[in-house]
């Protein structure tokens, strides 16, 4: 895993290899209380109150997994 360093605000961004397919396993292995699930999108809530979402596509065109701890977040890129 490679840290892509700090973007903008509050956010940290690491890159990973796998795609979609590796995002939705490590999404899985979180054991998600899922609370929307599109094919495109899957939004789950974390025993400790943190929201973790996974994306087909995120901004910068890659599929992401972003936790949302307040204002902080964290995201992987795949």
């Amino acid at each position: 895993m490679q840290h892509q360093g700090a973007t903008e605000g509050r956010t940290s961004q690491y890159d990973l290899s796998g795609g979609f397919d590796k995002a939705l396993k490590d999404f899985g292995s979180l054991q998600p209380k899922i609370t929307k699930n599109t094919p495109e999108l899957k939004v789950c809530t974390l025993k400790d109150g943190r929201t973790v979402i996974v994306r087909k596509k995120s901004s910068d065109g890659r599929p992401t997994i972003e936790i949302q701890d307040g204002k902080k977040k964290i995201k992987f890129r795949y």
